[in-house]
């Protein structure tokens, strides 16, 4: 069983750059939206896609109870950050007042 995270985007490198100080450019960051638990199917194994948060359980329990291989695709969303310092929080505000495209109107 594979879980596949489908964020649209280049991520790690997103905040990286916002961690130190410098908005991401949306541009270079993001990624169209490839259908891996359809593209799995195509293939031969189980493809389940995750849309909502209360669907997750869902998704594992089908996951694992596939006969042969499984590729549960979970749609996240971009902007939540991964684990980050309080200093890599300062410097993502800062990307923030610089422009970056998270900011709102």
């Amino acid at each position: 069983m594979v879980g596949v995270w489908n964020n649209r985007d280049l991520n790690q490198v997103t905040w990286e750059l916002r961690a130190i100080g410098e908005p991401s450019f949306l541009p270079s960051q993001e990624l169209p939206d490839v259908p891996y638990a359809a593209f799995a199917r195509s293939l031969g194994p189980t493809g389940i896609r995750v849309e909502k948060p209360e669907d997750v359980e869902a998704g594992w329990r089908a996951a694992l109870e596939a006969d042969g291989p499984a590729v549960v695709e979970f749609l996240t969303d971009p902007a939540v950050a991964p684990h980050a310092t309080w200093e890599q929080m300062e410097a993502t505000a800062a990307s923030v007042l610089k422009g970056d495209a998270d900011r709102g109107p």
